[in-house]
C-alpha cells in the first residue's frame, strides 16, 4: 500500500509515535529504541520524521495499522535501512538540482 497523501505524527510519548496518513483513520505507531535512534543520526533526522518514513515503510510493506518496532535486533531493520538510505539518496538529489 502506498500512503495517499502525507503522513502525519498525531502524538507522541518518549519513543512512540503515532502516524496517520491521508484520509483514512487507521494510524501506525512506530516505537524506537534508543539504539535505533542512535543508529540513525547520521541521516540528520529528528525523531518525528523518522517516525514518518518508519511509517511509509510499513505501509509499502504491506502493515496499514499496527506497530512497528524498529529495533537493531529486529531482522526487519535491515529492510527499513535500504528504504531508508533509498530516501537518503533521493533527498540529496533533489537538494543538487
Amino acid at each position: 500500500m502506498i500512503p495517499s497523501g502525507d503522513l502525519h505524527v498525531l502524538f507522541c510519548t518518549a519513543h512512540r509515535y503515532v502516524v496517520a496518513y491521508g484520509p483514512s483513520l487507521a494510524t501506525i505507531t512506530v516505537v524506537m529504541t534508543t539504539d535505533a535512534i542512535t543508529a540513525y543520526q547520521a541521516h540528520a533526522l529528528c525523531s518525528g520524521d523518522l517516525a514518518k518514513l518508519a511509517a511509509a515503510w510499513a505501509l509499502l510493506s504491506g502493515t496499514c495499522s499496527g506497530t512497528v518496532t524498529l529495533a537493531l535486533e529486529r531482522p526487519e531493520l535491515l529492510d527499513f535501512d535500504r528504504y531508508l538510505r533509498t530516501q537518503s539518496l533521493q533527498r540529496t538529489f533533489l537538494r543538487a538540482v
